[in-house]
């Protein structure tokens, strides 16, 4: 049915001109946006945990968050409770409130040193015993984990270093 539509508008003698065509696409591809948001939004796991509605679907609820923080944060959990997910900063999270924090850290099926381990390999430090560390943990910790990210880490260091030198400066 939308094809018709499309192809009566485009043969339209009283439509056809330099905008018509542009037109149509940005229609399409707008509307194709919109299905592809809401399919991938579905697939999110229903798992009870509610999830703050938003209108614009590149921003979500980051604009919201950005006018007033605290606001948002006091909001939203009085709203949807102290554990709910947004659209923030372009990704679903899931906030969890500062009464249920703890719960992150010692629920057993939740372990924050896995969630860890994906940006940062602690186990290169304890490679033969979990209590003591290797002689070389650290710097073979540098050699495998900072060195392939040093693109990502020097801007960083190098501002961090500046304040600290204007700030001693006399």
């Amino acid at each position: 049915m939308l094809v018709s539509v499309i192809k009566e508008v485009m043969y339209s003698e009283k439509l056809k001109n330099q905008y018509t065509l542009p037109c149509i696409v940005a229609a399409i591809a707008t509307l194709g946006s919109v299905i592809l948001i809401q399919r991938r939004q579905s697939e999110i796991e229903d798992d009870g945990i509610a999830t703050v509605p938003y209108i614009l679907p590149l921003f979500g609820s980051t604009l919201l968050h950005n006018r007033n923080e605290l606001k948002f944060a006091k909001e939203t959990a009085e709203k949807y409770g102290p554990v709910y997910r947004a659209h923030l900063f372009g990704k679903i999270v899931t906030v969890v409130g500062a009464g249920h924090a703890e719960e992150v850290f010692t629920h057993p099926n939740m372990s924050f040193n896995a969630s860890q381990e994906k940006k940062f390999k602690a186990s290169h430090f304890f490679m033969d015993s979990p209590f003591e560390l290797r002689k070389n943990s650290i710097q073979d910790s540098i050699v495998k984990e900072l060195t392939p990210k040093l693109k990502q880490y020097s801007p960083r260091a190098y501002l961090e270093v500046q304040k600290k030198l204007n700030s001693t400066s006399c």
